[in-house]
């Protein structure tokens, strides 16, 4: 139970704050909520290899921070003065890694930002399917370019190595 503490106090502290009023019955509602979920529902072990950084997620928060203005101001334009038709497009994008939990941070991230949504993601072959609204010809590269960044950053605020392998069952027999 020890171990778990950080998640109930992590609990805690959203409890408390969806209340909006630091009292002693929310914070003892709080930790009880903590303790039952924790109880009810243990989160998986951490794969192996798996160190979360608090400073790079910070940046990779900043870049996604970043990311969203720009392509809401995008957008914005777009739909408010078009000045070119737009070319919505669906683009396969390669991945360096096969993590599933760094494919998934990369894929719910550019589903995030406006313009864009992750259709599909294959964490065996570290492969992205997104969907632009509006895709510049001869771009493909700057999006391949731009989800690859994404995907450092994002190893490096999971503490993820992108040559290792992690969690993917590829069928194959021993």
């Amino acid at each position: 139970m020890l171990r778990r503490l950080p998640t109930v106090a992590w609990i805690t502290v959203v409890w408390v704050a969806l209340w909006g009023d630091l009292s002693w019955g929310n914070l003892v509602g709080g930790l009880l909520t903590g303790v039952v979920v924790v109880l009810v529902a243990p989160l998986p072990a951490q794969p192996a290899g798996y160190r979360p950084a608090p400073w790079p997620a910070l940046v990779y928060l900043l870049r996604f921070l970043r990311d969203l203005v720009v392509a809401t101001a995008e957008v914005a334009r777009q739909v408010l003065w078009p000045l070119d038709r737009l070319r919505p497009a669906v683009l396969e994008v390669p991945l360096t890694g096969r993590h599933p939990g760094l494919i998934s941070l990369v894929a719910n991230t550019i589903s995030l930002t406006p313009g864009t949504l992750t259709l599909e993601a294959d964490p065996s072959t570290g492969r992205l399917w997104v969907h632009l609204l509006h895709l510049e010809e001869g771009a493909e590269g700057d999006v391949v370019e731009h989800a690859r960044a994404l995907e450092r950053l994002g190893a490096q605020a999971l503490g993820v190595d992108l040559g290792v392998d992690l969690g993917v069952d590829h069928g194959e027999q021993p």
